[in-house]
């Protein structure tokens, strides 16, 4: 219920923002959010996470967005790194609760002595 008096708060703002209303005008925004949380540490397998975690994830997407629209890459193009970004996050987690629950370190990591 609290999730989605948020969602509609944040539509009321879009459609402000825009000065239109249209039925599909937040699809882009899906793909962002779910990155976010991603991006936040949120496990794909278990759904832990914290919102603040997840509030840096947002901010990392935003600020990665800008610079990509700063250099002029396409739209199309970031959707794809985001999507390639999201792919090597959840790799990553996925290997690291697997040797989690082996018992193994995260990172095993031998020093040359």
């Amino acid at each position: 219920m609290i999730a989605g008096f948020f969602s509609a708060v944040a539509g009321l703002l879009l459609s402000a923002q825009l000065s239109t209303v249209h039925p599909t005008q937040g699809n882009n925004y899906q793909l962002d959010c779910i990155a976010a949380c991603i991006l936040g540490g949120t496990s794909m397998l278990s759904g832990t996470g914290t919102v603040v975690n997840s509030a840096l994830g947002a901010i990392g997407i935003a600020a990665m967005r800008n610079a990509l629209n700063l250099i002029g890459v396409h739209p199309y193009v970031q959707n794809l790194l985001l999507g390639v970004l999201i792919i090597l996050i959840v790799a990553l987690n996925v290997i690291l609760q697997k040797r989690r629950a082996v018992g193994q370190e995260p990172f095993n990591i031998r020093r040359a002595s």
